[in-house]
């Protein structure tokens, strides 16, 4: 709740009025849902809530979650990323484009990757610790539910707290995969079509 009250005053302090859409992948779909929430309790309206394979969360803290982020899923994702930094190098040498991307972000593409994947890491477990100890509110607002039918081929959990104008849209790939630019050519189109028919 605290950090959508920071996105939430970010936001209001760029668009102070409505309609809003929002995004957000993974555990920024839980935030971007949590905004819509607290947009609609200001009377603000949302057009549209788009949500890419977020889990919904539950705020029980019991001894499965809480351990969700535990030594095995610090290594998986240290090695995850220590693998994507070292093709990013290595693809580097060849590639003039993307030697002049790593420049650009000033060191968060792979010029210290150390520190890089150990504050990855560290958000990871951060969000983790957050995502065990909050519960996903309930919003009624035109929503777009993307999910990676690899893991969760039947999608359920959001049932009621997505409300009657939620359109869910199943992906044949992973979490990771959800993200990829194959599955934002599926993407895409749909968030397009969404709001072209909520033009007046």
């Amino acid at each position: 709740d605290e950090l959508a009250l920071e996105y939430f005053a970010r936001i209001r302090e760029i668009a102070p009025r409505g309609p809003y859409r929002l995004a957000g992948y993974s555990f920024g779909g839980n935030v971007a849902q949590a905004i819509a929430a607290r947009l609609v309790d200001e009377d603000e309206e949302v057009e549209l809530l788009a949500l890419v394979d977020p889990a919904p969360l539950t705020g029980r803290r019991d001894a499965s979650r809480a351990a969700v982020f535990g030594p095995e899923e610090e290594a998986a994702v240290r090695a995850e990323q220590t693998a994507f930094f070292a093709e990013l190098r290595d693809d580097a040498g060849d590639d003039p484009d993307l030697r002049a991307a790593i420049r650009a972000s000033r060191g968060v593409l792979g010029l210290d990757d150390r520190a890089t994947v150990d504050a990855i890491v560290a958000s990871h477990a951060w969000a983790s610790g957050l995502m065990a100890a909050s519960a996903s509110p309930s919003t009624a607002v035109p929503t777009l539910l993307f999910v990676a039918g690899r893991e969760d081929p039947a999608p359920s959990g959001w049932g009621v707290r997505l409300g009657d104008d939620a359109e869910t849209t199943v992906l044949d790939t992973d979490h990771s995969g959800i993200v990829a630019p194959a599955a934002w050519e599926r993407i895409g189109p749909v968030i397009s079509h969404r709001l072209g028919m909520r033009r007046p």
